[in-house]
Formats: C-alpha cells, sequence, structure tokens
C-alpha cells in the first residue's frame, strides 16, 4: 500500500502539470476558433444594445445535461434590433466552446416564439435555434422587467405567465 501511496505523491505534480498545459491548449485553440468565425474573444455588451447585462445566470432545456447544469453569474445577455444574444464570460467561454453544454446563444427577433417573466428574478424565453429545434433558456437576470420590455420593443410576444 505505501508502494502506491508513493508513486500516486509521485505522479502528482506530472498530473497537475498535464492539466494546466491541456486547459491552456483548450483555451488557445478556442480563441483561434473564435478569431477566424470572425467572434470577439472577450464578448461585450454593444453600445446600441436595448437591454444588456452582465452576470447573469441561465439554462437551456435542451437536454438533461443542461438542465441539470446551467451558468451562474457567468453570462452576458443583451437585445438589439437584430439579435437577442446570451454569451459566456471571458475565460469561460473559451473553456464551453463548441461543448454540448455551451449556453450561447445569438437568436433573431423573428425565430423567438414567445418571453415571460416566471417571478421575480427569472425570464423564459422560446426560440428556434439554427437548425430549427426548438429551444427553451431560462434566465436569471437583475432587471427582468427590462429584458421583457426590450424583446417586447422588437416584436417578441410576450406571454403574463410562463406555464
Amino acid at each position: 500500500m505505501q508502494k502506491i501511496l508513493d508513486f500516486a505523491n509521485y505522479l502528482s505534480p506530472f498530473l497537475a502539470l498535464f492539466t494546466l498545459v491541456f486547459v491552456i491548449w483548450r483555451m488557445t485553440w478556442a480563441a483561434r476558433a473564435l478569431r477566424a468565425q470572425g467572434r470577439p474573444v472577450r464578448p461585450a455588451i454593444p453600445a446600441g444594445a436595448l437591454f444588456g447585462e452582465a452576470r447573469a445566470s441561465g439554462h437551456v432545456d435542451a437536454n438533461l445535461m443542461t438542465k441539470l447544469g446551467g451558468a451562474n453569474n457567468c453570462l452576458f445577455v443583451w437585445v438589439t434590433r437584430e439579435e437577442f444574444a446570451i454569451e459566456a464570460m471571458f475565460p469561460l467561454n473559451l473553456l464551453m466552446y463548441s461543448n454540448s453544454i455551451d449556453p450561447r446563444a445569438h437568436v433573431s427577433p423573428k425565430d423567438i416564439d414567445s418571453a415571460a417573466q416566471i417571478d421575480a428574478r427569472w425570464v423564459k424565453v422560446s426560440y428556434r435555434d439554427v437548425a430549427r429545434e426548438q429551444r427553451t433558456m431560462r434566465l436569471r437576470v437583475n432587471r427582468p422587467a427590462e429584458l421583457i420590455a426590450a424583446l417586447k420593443a422588437v416584436g417578441v410576444r410576450v406571454a403574463k405567465v410562463a406555464p
């Protein structure tokens, strides 16, 4: 038993170094992929946004992993005339790039089916993604009434109470 513990103690610095190198490689790969797509590495709320909030939380009801997981206090949410957008903050956007639990969404207002304020801080937005699949995003924001008003201003149907 002592030999196993000695071997584990011998390996632990190498495992830590490997993990650090892997995370740096993953973030570098994601940053290069974002730049190649013309997207910013450090997302920010656009200047002309009708609504913008940093440090929001939320999850997509796409599968079990996204329902159980989600993002806590690390999302940018904004509404412009052209899009409703949710992006993870830097550096999480690099770690979650092309991941199945990625909360990123850029949706045209015409693809949003409905929005509703669930309670004091939660808003539910139903939309069709790029593959035209129905998705529901639940967001916790500090100013839900302003988010609902901005979505209504761009032509989204707003329900009084969410089911």
